[in-house]
């Protein structure tokens, strides 16, 4: 979110594609499939690049579930 132009320093400082170097300790990526607010491709780049620096990386994929998690209780 923001624009590219006036915002582009700020959104190279908080891109957690240029910071993934940084994330060193063991990760859990969880992931919906359904999710229409980051697409599924924007998740593999992020993944992608957190390997190439962190080898403890789990990428999880939830194939029917969207962008938020939602605790359903049954009746």
């Amino acid at each position: 979110m923001g624009d590219p132009i006036k915002d582009a320093v700020q959104l190279e400082q908080t891109s957690l594609l240029k910071q993934a170097k940084k994330l060193t300790q063991p990760l859990l990526l969880a992931y919906g499939g359904e999710d229409r607010r980051v697409p599924y491709e924007h998740g593999t780049l992020l993944r992608k690049a957190v390997e190439q620096h962190n080898p403890d990386v789990e990428w999880i994929l939830y194939g029917d579930e969207g962008h938020g998690w939602i605790a359903i209780k049954s009746a």
